[in-house]
């Protein structure tokens, strides 16, 4: 069906995390579009604060993110 599952979305996200996968304590996620073969995505993320990020799944010239994390780091 030419589109990336959702737990494909959290493996990018963690990779923008740049922090050991160990210390993930937290995960929420909310899916709101479909990534297809072909698109150029970005995973991006930034600390809202010491122990929390919040990341976006974006596909070059959308409006709006395939998918916002936050992720709580011990």
């Amino acid at each position: 069906n030419d589109h990336a599952n959702n737990a494909r979305f959290v493996e990018w996200a963690l990779d923008a995390a740049d922090r050991d996968p160990a210390g993930l304590r937290a995960l929420d996620v909310s899916f709101i579009g479909e990534a297809r073969l072909g698109d150029t995505l970005r995973s991006v993320a930034a600390a809202e604060s010491e122990d929390t990020l919040a990341h976006a799944i974006l596909r070059d010239g959308a409006r709006r993110p395939l998918a916002t994390l936050r992720t709580r780091w011990s």
